[in-house]
This record gives C-alpha cells, structure tokens and sequence, in this order.
C-alpha cells in the first residue's frame, strides 16, 4: 500500500470511531404492563393460581383456601412459573426424618440421606422442591419422591 493509502485508511477509521461515539442513544419507550405471576399447584390440588405481584407460599395458601398443616415455610416468595406440590396425605418430614426414615425412600440409600441431613441442618427444607438442591438429587429422583414427602 502506498503512503497516500494508508493516510486515507488511517483517516477513515478514525472518522468512524468518533462517528460511533457521537451518535445519539436511542431510547425506546416500554409499555408498564402489569407482570402476572403464575404459580401452578400439583398434588393435592391440580390448578394454577395468578398474581399480580409477587406472591408469598401463605398467600397461595390463601388464595387455595387451605391450610398449611405441612410445614411449609409460609414466609417465602414464589417465582414465576413455579410448580408447588402440595402432599396429598402425610409422608416423611425431610426437616425431621431420622437416616432410617429417609433411606425407606425408594433410591434413596445411605449416602443420599446423609446428602438430606447435612443440606437441613445449614438449611431448612422450606417446601418440597427444596430437595432438588441436595446432591445428587435431580428433577427425576424428586418426581418419583415427592408424593412421599413433606417439608
């Protein structure tokens, strides 16, 4: 390349460069459309409720019109698109189960119930769903369990 070139070349990019930083920052404008939060009930109950702001597990109990007599922590927000079991009958407590309790689970061995004991005692099953943070234990070990169980 020649001289004149290179110039011309060098010249060009730095015009774009300032071009880029100078162009004005589009804005565009978002509707505020209300967030709906939609929480869907399975077990007890087959049915999803709808919010309009962030709901609490009491007040999806509430809105139900049952009862917490499983032991779930009433206090906790649920997320968009949560799916919340609710037992059906009384099962084995995951906050209260002895080694021996939990290991009557089917796949659930000596290992994994340590898993549930050391998970609870830095932090307490809230719901049912909590069970999927234990090691070892993905969405297919909790579908299987989760009829069993209670918080």
């Amino acid at each position: 390349m020649k001289k004149w070139e290179i110039g011309l070349l060098v010249f060009f990019i730095v015009v774009s460069t300032i071009y880029s930083f100078t162009l004005p920052v589009q804005t565009t404008q978002t509707e505020t459309d209300e967030i709906e939060y939609v929480i869907y009930v399975e077990g007890l109950l087959e049915t999803s409720i709808t919010f309009d702001y962030v709901p609490t597990l009491q007040e999806l109990f509430d809105a139900l019109e049952i009862e917490n007599e499983y032991g779930f922590d009433v206090t906790r927000q649920l997320e968009n698109q949560q799916v919340i079991y609710i037992p059906i009958s009384q099962g084995i407590s995951l906050n209260n189960a002895s080694m021996e309790e939990l290991m009557e689970l089917s796949g659930v061995g000596e290992v994994t119930a340590t898993k549930i004991i050391e998970y609870r005692e830095a932090t307490p099953f809230g719901i049912i769903e909590d069970i999927q943070n234990v090691s070892g234990i993905g969405e297919k070990t909790y579908l299987n369990l989760r009829e069993y169980l209670w918080p």
